[in-house]
């Protein structure tokens, strides 16, 4: 009897683990962490994009861009598909979008629903060089730059803080 609760107990305790393990899938290295108030997580409390992550959500956009010029073959997350899979609270207003050097700009939330701001990682079908911003970048559609000043695109972008 004690050794059938034993080996009971044991399967129980092995199935816990395996589901603790299964709820969170691995993550490669980073090309951007999203924290803040968010509902949905695969790192901690953060969520992570990384490789595969962000080319399973990309999309491509012809943008022009106040720095690099016109018709820029962009491809990189929409914000408002971000938006889609962290899951923020419904008190969330802004994005911070902070650079590795800490510089950072504020996109309000409702902006980001609506407009094309991108997050961009390629140009012409190429990773971003760190020379042009890389790996990680944020671009404005037309619609958005009429908002946006041009001191609010950033290069060199780590992570999306939601607040």
């Amino acid at each position: 009897m004690r050794k059938s609760i034993f080996i009971l107990i044991s399967v129980m305790i092995l199935a816990t683990m395996l589901a603790g393990c299964a709820q969170e899938a691995e993550v490669g290295d980073a090309i951007m962490t999203v924290s803040g108030d968010i509902g949905n997580t695969n790192s901690g409390d953060k969520y992570v994009f990384d490789e595969a992550r962000f080319e399973e959500h990309s999309v491509d956009l012809v943008i022009d861009d106040v720095w690099m010029g016109e018709g820029q073959q962009y491809r990189g997350i929409l914000l408002s598909s971000v938006i889609e899979i962290v899951k923020p609270g419904s008190d969330v207003t802004t994005i911070s979008v902070i650079a590795v050097d800490g510089k950072s700009a504020e996109v309000a939330i409702e902006d980001a629903m609506n407009m094309d701001i991108l997050m961009v990682h390629y140009l012409d079908g190429t990773i971003l060089g760190e020379d042009i911003g890389g790996p990680l970048k944020i671009a404005f559609g037309a619609e958005a730059q009429e908002v946006y000043p041009d001191d609010s695109w950033m290069w060199w972008v780590a992570e999306l803080k939601f607040k």
